[in-house]
Formats: structure tokens, C-alpha cells, sequence
């Protein structure tokens, strides 16, 4: 034992200092990366929360213009004579009116504010915008009327009380109306990811705090490891010392007294030394698939074509892919929209759950839903599966952004380098499409009722009834994919409209008179209502045929932006140059005025159902003086 106590004292000693010194070092590194992660974590979840406030407060203001817009003309109370007193109505969620005709002498007892916004009125001649900060916080809207104005007064008090079950601890939100500060919560840290965004004519911005590392985490870890590599040390250090002949004695024995040594026995004698068992062979995990071909990765999209097929091998290589490219950018959940055969929905899911990744299955249901819920839920990537056998494409969406180009193809490249990651996710099933719904309808109001015939067999017709009819519309399900028979609906049950919803997302129509209205002519139309409320506002298109396109956005005070590319890519433009509106040939409308940005075929039909409304003809009467040659 003296003998194995020297062997352990030095080196034993230094080897253990060193372990300690590695376990700490790795503890601080560990310490530093989840304080990384913290900090990614936190710049995605302001942007994620100041996108969706500032969406809410954009929505409130659409909701109260178009109110407002209805009232104009057709009072529902009589005007306050100039013996009365001028007084609000009463509260009404949240909401109350305030009727001024003009001339009346009470308008001198006003606030300063509301006077204010009484003189911008009869300057500009439109609804005007304004707010009040302080205690009493409140969105302010005036329009006109005849022989007077109406004022909208909508209390922000109930919805700041509701962000402080929605905002995390610690955060700090700043409202702000052009220069005017409306509204500050809580006050920011230095080390808080900030990020901005605007809502209607506010400005919210929004900083959160990271959530810190916890050294307790580590303390667990990083003892057991401590005491793992004294354990080695001692264990190879105590086996050296057992093996370690005994030193010869320094004493010289007396020839006569030492003891015969027995003769070593011959090498023939010796019994043979034992083989060696093969250990065991570790089995390996099956090596992916070849990468699906490259013709398969479109500027677009990943779409099948007859050489190349989206299979099922391929649907799971790609699942794998898409999983591991996600993980890279920090989402570790991927929402999955599948209007296809259930089989190929199965390989995609395989393939990413068994990159680790966890999936929610959000069912049968449109493309746009997919988008919607990278917008509003937990996570902000997910796939989109549409077709069967050689017309299935894939949309993929990772962390915000439609994947493209060399996005696209950095899916491939993992692939052929292997550089996958590995895991055994979950899968869930959730409905949104009530939500989805729900969202489209609050957003929309229609000024009269609208009659509405619905034509296609994908996901998107599928839903378009129940949302018209939550519109307060009449609706007629026309089967088949003739566009002629939806004209014949049009004509024969007299209807304001005819919806023809495509499977790849694009949207056609058939005016009351029976005749196809093409895509140019539905953007021409919008166009004008949009730059009406939105003067100076970017428009962005993908069609070269018509040349009075351009033309009418710049009559109307627009700037026209020409963009070559499919879907994805005008996407992509639109939140670069930040541009309210785009439409592309194949009938695909985007609206980020009020809504998202992404390709919606229901949004911008139910948006076009809210135009029409507006005015006294019908459809064919509306989309007229809107063709090539405007």
C-alpha cells in the first residue's frame, strides 16, 4: 500500500487538477452557449410578438375605418341640436361616438385633441387618425358625415391590460404615433432583444429581456463529470501500482542461505495463451438514401416533375433535410399542411421526426394556413405538401422565410454530405382552421350583403363556404373545374360573383356578367382601393402583358415595382421593399395591408367581396374600366 501511495501522489495529482480544470472550462463554454441561445431566442420571440401586436392594432384601426366608412351618411341617432350638449355614446366594446355638426358652439368645450383632429378633418377631407396617451390611452378616428363629423374614440386601456399575461417578464413596450410617445411599459435592459414594427399609424416596439443560464444547471453536470475522471485516475493508477514489481533488496543474501530458485519450465510446457473474443460489432445507423435529383429544386419550390418524382424515399430524405436545416436555424417544432395522399404526408413526417425534430400535423387545410400559423403560433417553420404523383410540390418555411433559389439547395448539399442531424421527435395533431377562419372574418366587413358562387376541389374551396357565410353572404358550391359552369351559376341565380380557387394557390373570377376576370384587372381594382387609403404605397406585380398596370398605380399616386419570379420570389420582394400589395399572373394576391404578406386566395377574395361592397353596381360594372388599356 506505501507503494501504491507513491505512485498516486504526483502524477495522480496533476491529471486530477487538469480534469478540473477541463470540466470547468467546458462548464463556462456550455454557460456561454446557452447564454447564445437565450439571446436568439429573445430576438425571435420580440420580433414574433411585435409583428403580432402590431397586426392586432393595424386590424383594430381597418375595423374602425370601415365602421366608420359605413356610419358616413346613414346616422343611427339624430345629431345633438345647438341647445344640446355634445356627448359621447355610450361605451360599446370599447368603442364610443361622438357626433359634432358643424357649427355647433360645444365644439369650443373639446379637448385640445379632439379639436385637433376635427381641424386636420375639413383640412384633408378624409378619415384622419389620431391617439391619446397618458392614463387614458385611446385610438381617435373622424370622418365626415353630412352636416358635420363623426368621431370614433376606442379605449386601448383593456388591451394593454392583456399584454401583461402575454408579454414576458421584464419586457418593456414603447407605442408612439409619429413623433408622440403614447404608451411606455416597463423599462428595457441593456442585454434586451428589441425589434420594431408598425401597426396601422403606430410605431410598437418591443424589447425582452433573454432568459439568463442558470450556474445551478451546471452544478449537477458538471460534479458528476469531476468525480467520473478522479474515479479513471485513481482506477489506472491503482492498477499501475499493482502491477509494479517489488524493488530488489539493497542487502546482499549469503550464497549458503539463499533459497534455490525453481528452473523456469520450458517453452513447451507452457499452456497456450487464451485468444482473444472478437467484441461485439456496434450496429450503425442505415446511411441515408441518394439525394433526391436536383431537377426537383425549382426557383420556387421543390416540385415532382415525370423524370423525378417526389416519392416516398424522397419525401423522407427531404423530411430529414428540412429538419436538420430548421434545427440550424434554432426552430426545433415544424407545423405540416398535407392536401395529398396520406402515404406521402406519413414519409415526410418520418423523415423529420427522425431528425429530431418535433411536427405538428395541422391536417387537410390550405397552403395560407401554413403561413398563418408560422405568423401567430409557437414556431415559425413548416412544410406544405400539395399534389399527387407528378403535380406534389413542396413549400418550405424556415424560421419566416420561404425557402428559394440556393435555399433550396442547401437542403440537396445536406444531404449528399450527410450532415444530418439525428433524434426521435414527436408528432401532434392540432386544428387550426376555426382560427384561421375566425381571423379572416374579423378582419373583413362587408357594407351589404354579397351572393357568392364557390368552384374547386382543393382544401382552399373546402373552407371558402364557411368563411362567406360567416361573411353574411349567399353561397353556391359549384362542382367540377369548368369555368364555364361557374359561369352559368353566376347567370342563372343572378350572384355578385364567381370564386374558382386553384390547387397551387391562385384565384379566378367571373364577374356578374358571366365574363373571366383576369388576374391584371382583380390587382387593377385593389390596387386603386389600397392607394385611396395608402397614397404613396408601393405595388408589386408579375405581369408584363398589361401595360396600363403601371400606369393607373402611378395615376392613383403609387409607385408600380416590376418583379420577374413565382410566388416565393414575390414574396420575398415584398418584405424587402416592404410593399403593402403584389399580385402575380397566375392569380396569386398578397396582401400585407392588414394581413401578412403571404399568398392567400380566401383573404383576397373575401378583401375583393369587401371592395365590391363598397359600391353601388355590380361586379361587372365595378371591374370595367380596368383593362390593358386603362
Amino acid at each position: 500500500m506505501g507503494n501504491e501511495r507513491k505512485v498516486l501522489t504526483r502524477p495522480a495529482l496533476l491529471l486530477a487538477l487538469l480534469g478540473l480544470v477541463l470540466v470547468g472550462a467546458g462548464s463556462g463554454l456550455w454557460h456561454q452557449y446557452q447564454h447564445n441561445q437565450a439571446q436568439t431566442a429573445a430576438a425571435d420571440q420580440a420580433r414574433h410578438l411585435a409583428n403580432t401586436l402590431a397586426g392586432e392594432l393595424g386590424q383594430r384601426v381597418s375595423r374602425h375605418r370601415a365602421q366608420l366608412e359605413q356610419l358616413a351618411g346613414r346616422p343611427a341617432s339624430p345629431a345633438p341640436t345647438a341647445d344640446q350638449p355634445l356627448t359621447p355614446t355610450a361605451w360599446q366594446d370599447d368603442t364610443r361616438l361622438l357626433r359634432v355638426p358643424d357649427g355647433h358652439p360645444g365644439e369650443e368645450q373639446l379637448s385640445f385633441t379632439l379639436r385637433e383632429l376635427l381641424h386636420n378633418l375639413r383640412e384633408r377631407g378624409e378619415v384622419v387618425v389620431s391617439s391619446t396617451g397618458g392614463e387614458q390611452p385611446a385610438l381617435l378616428m373622424a370622418r365626415t358625415t353630412p352636416g358635420g363629423a363623426v368621431i370614433l374614440e376606442h379605449d386601448l386601456r383593456p388591451w394593454l391590460r392583456s399584454l401583461d399575461q402575454r408579454l414576458p417578464q421584464g419586457s418593456a413596450l414603447t407605442l408612439s404615433q409619429g413623433d408622440l410617445t403614447l404608451i411606455r411599459r416597463g423599462q428595457a435592459v441593456s442585454a434586451s432583444a428589441t425589434a420594431s414594427a408598425r401597426g396601422g399609424p403606430f410605431s410598437l416596439t418591443l424589447a425582452v429581456p433573454p432568459t439568463p443560464p442558470s450556474w445551478q444547471s451546471l452544478l449537477l453536470p458538471a460534479g458528476i463529470s469531476a468525480a467520473l475522471i478522479l474515479l479513471v485516475i485513481y482506477a489506472v493508477f491503482a492498477r499501475l501500482a499493482r502491477r509494479q514489481p517489488a524493488p530488489a533488496a539493497t542487502a546482499a543474501r549469503r550464497p549458503d542461505s539463499a533459497p534455490a530458485r525453481p528452473a523456469a519450465p520450458a517453452a513447451s510446457s507452457l499452456p497456450p495463451a487464451p485468444e482473444p473474443e472478437p467484441e461485439p460489432e456496434t450496429p450503425t445507423e442505415p446511411e441515408p438514401g441518394p439525394a433526391p435529383s436536383q431537377v426537383l429544386f425549382g426557383a420556387d419550390g421543390i416540385r415532382a416533375t415525370g423524370d423525378a418524382p417526389l416519392d416516398g424515399t424522397a419525401l423522407e430524405q427531404l423530411g430529414r433535410a428540412i429538419g436538420s436545416e430548421a434545427g440550424a436555424a434554432g426552430q426545433h417544432t415544424l407545423f405540416v399542411v398535407c392536401t395529398g395522399e396520406a402515404d406521402a404526408k406519413a414519409a415526410l413526417i418520418n423523415g423529420l421526426v427522425a431528425s429530431g425534430r418535433q411536427v405538428v400535423d395541422l391536417g387537410e387545410a390550405p397552403p395560407a394556413v401554413l403561413h398563418y400559423a408560422t405568423e401567430v403560433l409557437e414556431s415559425q417553420s413548416g412544410v406544405c405538401l400539395t399534389g399527387d404523383g407528378d403535380q406534389r410540390a413542396l413549400d418550405v418555411v424556415i424560421n419566416g422565410e420561404l425557402l428559394l433559389g440556393d435555399r433550396l439547395l442547401t437542403l440537396r448539399e445536406r444531404l449528399l454530405a450527410r450532415n444530418l442531424d439525428e433524434g426521435t421527435g414527436e408528432r401532434e395533431q392540432r386544428d387550426i382552421n376555426d382560427r384561421y377562419l375566425n381571423a379572416v372574418a374579423d378582419d373583413i366587413i362587408l357594407a351589404r350583403p354579397m351572393s357568392v358562387a364557390v368552384q374547386g376541389a382543393d382544401a382552399t374551396a373546402g373552407l371558402a363556404p364557411r368563411l362567406f357565410g360567416e361573411l353574411g353572404c349567399k353561397v353556391v358550391t359549384v362542382e367540377g373545374a369548368d369555368v364555364d359552369a361557374l359561369a352559368r351559376a353566376v347567370g342563372e341565380q343572378n350572384l355578385h360573383l364567381g370564386l374558382a380557387f386553384h390547387a397551387g394557390g391562385g384565384l379566378s373570377l367571373v364577374a356578374s356578367d358571366g365574363r373571366l376576370i383576369a388576374a391584371d384587372r382583380l390587382l387593377m381594382l385593389l390596387a386603386r382601393d389600397l392607394l385611396e387609403r395608402n397614397p404613396g404605397a408601393d405595388v408589386l406585380f408579375n405581369m408584363p402583358d398589361n401595360q396600363a398596370l403601371a400606369g393607373l398605380i402611378r395615376q392613383q399616386g403609387g409607385r408600380p415595382v416590376m418583379e420577374e419570379g413565382g410566388p416565393a420570389r414575390i414574396r420575398a420582394r415584398m418584405k424587402e421593399l416592404a410593399v403593402p400589395l403584389a399580385g402575380e399572373a397566375n392569380g396569386h394576391i398578397f396582401f400585407a395591408d392588414r394581413w401578412y404578406g403571404f399568398s392567400d386566395a380566401l383573404y383576397a377574395a373575401a378583401r375583393l367581396l369587401e371592395v365590391l361592397s363598397l359600391q353601388a353596381g355590380n361586379s361587372a360594372e365595378a371591374f370595367a374600366p380596368y383593362t390593358d388599356t386603362y
